[in-house]
């Protein structure tokens, strides 16, 4: 008729079941006057050996997940930094090359204009400033032209 003890099925409590017999067992000690209450009392006994290992248990693994999930961010994060260094370093060698061109178009602007200043007649000198004085000329013509035409300077003011 009786069954052997060892054979016996062990039954896991949820959570719903593990907090309601907490308060169970709290509300029963509560009604019971200091002096009452013996470590072999039964709800001490099942705070002792379920509730408090339990509660233990669920922040450590709570615990356990906040370090994985942080450990994740810091990975990610970490990814993050890292290919932002190599956009950074291409983006910078990059740029290095295309300054290096145009230092050397400059380069050669200067060495082509060093390279015609010898071949330069005194004759082309004066050409050149004269066209530039004719252009100057023309210029102000049609600056003074427009000033008189828009009412700014009377006729013969130039």
């Amino acid at each position: 008729m009786g069954e052997d003890m060892s054979k016996a099925k062990a039954y896991f409590l949820d959570t719903y079941d593990m907090v309601s017999f907490f308060f169970y067992h709290i509300l029963t000690i509560k009604n019971k006057t200091f002096d009452a209450i013996t470590a072999t009392d039964l709800n001490v006994l099942f705070l002792r050996e379920n509730f408090f290992p339990w509660m233990n248990d669920q922040f450590l693994g709570i615990q356990k997940n906040m370090f994985r999930l942080m450990q994740d961010q810091i990975d990610q994060i970490y990814f993050i930094l890292i290919v932002l260094f190599i956009i950074l370093a291409i983006l910078l060698f990059i740029s290095l090359i295309v300054l290096t061109k145009l230092i050397l178009q400059v380069c050669d602007s200067f060495l082509s204009v060093l390279e015609v200043f010898p071949m330069i007649q005194q004759r082309d000198i004066k050409k050149i400033k004269l066209y530039n004085k004719q252009i100057l000329d023309s210029f102000i013509y049609l600056i003074r032209k427009d000033e008189e035409l828009s009412g700014v300077i009377e006729d013969g003011d130039f």
